[in-house]
């Protein structure tokens, strides 16, 4: 397996949540909202390296989002779904798993 970018940026996720939680998801959030904003939406490199980087989080994304709700603290993965997914998700299934 060789080492690429992808995998290089995954890791610079990793550490960075793992050194500064709050910050990093609250950075995380505001760069995926700026990069899907009206002309994100259409690009389809932009919505796949906003899916590479949520997912790159995976279960952190979400205890960190669920531990504190307010308002531009934290990411919002509820917000962030929605634009892949418009069609309306239950998300009361979260709160079970953490």
């Amino acid at each position: 397996m060789s080492y690429t970018l992808r995998i290089c940026a995954q890791d610079l996720l990793i550490n960075a949540y793992e050194a500064y939680p709050e910050t990093s998801i609250k950075a995380l959030g505001q760069a995926v909202n700026r990069h899907l904003t009206e002309v994100g939406q259409h690009d389809w490199r932009l919505q796949e390296a906003c899916l590479f980087a949520v997912s790159s989080l995976g279960n952190r994304v979400a205890k960190t989002s669920l531990k504190n709700p307010a308002p531009g603290e934290v990411f919002d993965i509820h917000g962030f779904v929605q634009v892949f997914a418009p069609c309306p998700i239950n998300f009361s299934f979260l709160a079970t798993l953490f």
